[in-house]
Parts: structure tokens; sequence; C-alpha cells
């Protein structure tokens, strides 16, 4: 399995191409859409899913794109569901970007798991900076959204956010996770959950 990195849109958002032989998933396509597809073509990729840790519009910016070209199924937590139909919700509208709406394929529940190809992809339910915020356990890898920075966590202070479930989340749900996964968040660099564990202050004292 391999992971590629595109840093998309004006708040340098990760979004992450996964893949094992030609089936792929993209995780969180914020933006740059003709990117994404280009380097897709470029290895030869079929695209079956686009997962979304939440729906904030820097990490759904290019979904409808991709679904156009690729008709892979739009995937995201049920409790966020409204954001990815709600322009005013997801933030798009707030912001001065263009409004951002779609129609998800498929709504995400905690502990669910989705085959592709050979790739068996783990939802993992992390409300805190949204509602249905999840992240995604593929392999050895941690794919965080805005759950878990390097060092960090996600912001509150938006709407449907809660710093008691980021810390319930955080230290009730991550930190107990046993895999040294390495991390993969929405923004910044790389990780490894162990060093998150030892290092990060809102893991050590939330919750």
């Amino acid at each position: 399995m391999k992971v590629l990195t595109l840093t998309v849109g004006s708040m340098m958002e990760n979004c992450y191409i996964v893949y094992e032989n030609v089936e792929a998933v993209a995780i969180d396509p914020g933006a740059d859409a003709r990117d994404i597809l280009d380097t897709l073509k470029k290895n030869g990729l079929k695209l079956t899913h686009i997962l979304l840790t939440h729906g904030h519009y820097d990490h759904i910016g290019a979904v409808q794109e991709l679904k156009d070209k690729t008709d892979a199924k739009i995937c995201i937590h049920l409790d966020d569901a409204d954001m990815l139909k709600s322009a005013r919700m997801n933030l798009s509208i707030s912001v001065g970007s263009p409004a951002v709406t779609y129609s998800p394929d498929m709504l995400l529940y905690d502990g669910q798991i989705i085959e592709t190809g050979k790739m068996s992809i783990q939802v993992i339910h992390t409300p805190g900076h949204t509602p249905g915020g999840v992240c995604f356990a593929i392999g050895d890898n941690l794919f965080t959204g805005d759950t878990l920075f390097n060092r960090s966590v996600g912001r509150t202070d938006f709407p449907g956010g809660s710093a008691e479930q980021l810390g319930r989340s955080m230290n009730n749900v991550l930190k107990k996770l046993s895999k040294n996964y390495i991390v993969y968040p929405g923004h910044g660099p790389f990780s490894s959950l162990d060093y998150e564990k030892k290092n990060n202050p809102f893991m050590r004292g939330m919750g």
C-alpha cells in the first residue's frame, strides 16, 4: 500500500491518495481537483471512494469534480452529513469561497470497515472538531483530519465543535489504540501515534 500527499488550496490542506494495485481512495480532497485527477492518471489508479474526515469546506472543495470524473463514492460520517449539504454549515459561504454542497453516497459510522480492492479501511469516530469527525485507519496509517495534528489538535470554536468531546476522542479513543500508527493529519507535518501520546499536550491533558 502506498500513500501520496498533495497539499491543496489556500488553507494548505493535506489530501491523501491511498492505493494498492490500481484501486485508490482519496481522503479529504479539499481543492485542486485537476491536480488530484492528474495524480490518479499518472499512477494508473482507479478512484473508488472519496473519504471525508469531516465536513468543513477546506476538506471537501474538490469532491464534486472528482465524483463527476470518477464516479467514486462520497463517504462521510452520518453526524456530518448535513454539513456536506449546507454551504452555511460547512463554512464555504462564510469565507467568501464558492458555495459547496454535495449529497453523500455512503454514511459512515464508528467501527465500520470499508473494503476496496485489497485495502481494509476502519472508520474511527472522533468527534470534537465537528460532531461527525472521523479518523481512517488503513494498515499502519492513521488519517486524522483535523482531530489530531503534530503536537496539537483541531479547533473547537466552529459551530458544532466541542472541547469536551475532543478531549474524550483524544484520551478515550486515540490514546487507547495500541498500534503505533503513522499519523497523517489534515494540515501540517506527519507524526506517529506513540510520539503524540508522549508529546501532545492535549492527549496528555484533556478529557
